[in-house]
């Protein structure tokens, strides 16, 4: 069955119509697919994961795949083996394939989880896509390595996505490096970032809005580009000058104050002692 799709936002997306009946056809033809899909290494972490824990590979979750890839079945089965060879190495086989929570799989993680340098914004645009802000000013590489803040962000937009709305239209990531420092640029964990957002995980970015760039941004700027890939820098806004200015730039984009942090001018308050609640919260309703 094929899809009808909404016409271009803003930001040139056009998003699948869906229905009950196309939807069951689709997850339908996805396992059918993936029988026979690529090679036995291909599908060998993903056929683990339907051995281990076959919760974690439930329609909910393949369903994710096709949103991402807009119900085509051949990318998302692709993405989907992709995303479960990525989560076997970076977890490891003991936590893999169990439930991203706080207390399970990421709880080796909470030093670095409890920095806030990825944080979920409870409220979303006006499309209903999640809003991930991401403050590199707060990184501190002495206290984790570099896997354990690349599974905060898997965490953070596993939550993003419980959000089915952010599945359907994708997410923003807002990126406020205004207090970072040049030494708060680690390559390596760019790159790592953006091979998950690229290849892996089942998110569509609908704006990447870096918002008030620091000077040495125009040096860093080309090596981003160049990590993200062609699709990924079209989504690419960033927005200088007065904190005015880049209020009303993020309204024009569809993201009202009562989603935009304080920082940027809004009114979502995002500072440790909130951060810290969230987190308390979602352990007990985990």
């Amino acid at each position: 069955m094929e899809f009808e799709f909404t016409e271009k936002n803003k930001f040139g997306q056009r998003h699948p119509i869906e229905t009950a009946e196309k939807v069951a056809d689709a997850l339908r033809r996805l396992d059918e697919h993936l029988l026979q899909f690529g090679t036995t290494e291909d599908r060998a972490a993903f056929d683990l994961a339907c051995q281990q824990n076959s919760s974690v590979v439930s329609s909910s979750h393949k369903l994710m795949f096709l949103r991402c890839e807009l119900f085509n079945v051949d990318l998302a089965a692709k993405r989907l083996c992709n995303y479960w060879t990525a989560r076997l190495v970076l977890f490891g086989e003991e936590k893999a394939f169990q439930e991203l929570k706080l207390e399970t799989a990421m709880k080796d993680d909470m030093i670095a989880i409890e920095l806030g340098i990825v944080k979920v914004l409870p409220n979303p645009d006006e499309e209903g896509r999640t809003i991930c802000f991401f403050d590199p000013s707060l990184q501190n590489r002495e206290l984790y390595t570099r896997e354990s803040l690349v599974r905060c962000l898997w965490y953070c937009f596993h939550v993003a996505l419980e959000r089915e709305s952010a599945q359907q239209r994708g997410i923003i990531l807002c990126v406020y490096p205004r207090n970072a420092k040049h030494s708060h640029f680690d390559r390596g964990l760019a790159k790592m970032f953006s091979d998950s957002m690229k290849r892996c995980l089942p998110i569509r970015i609908g704006s990447f809005q870096v918002c008030h760039p620091p000077t040495f941004f125009v040096i860093i700027f080309p090596i981003l580009k160049l990590f993200l890939g062609a699709y990924l820098r079209n989504r690419i806004c960033v927005n200088g000058g007065s904190d005015e200015k880049v209020l009303k730039k993020l309204n024009s984009c569809g993201i009202p104050s009562s989603s935009i942090p304080e920082e940027l001018g809004g009114e979502v308050v995002v500072d440790n002692e909130t951060w810290k609640a969230w987190l308390k919260e979602r352990k007990q309703s985990e």
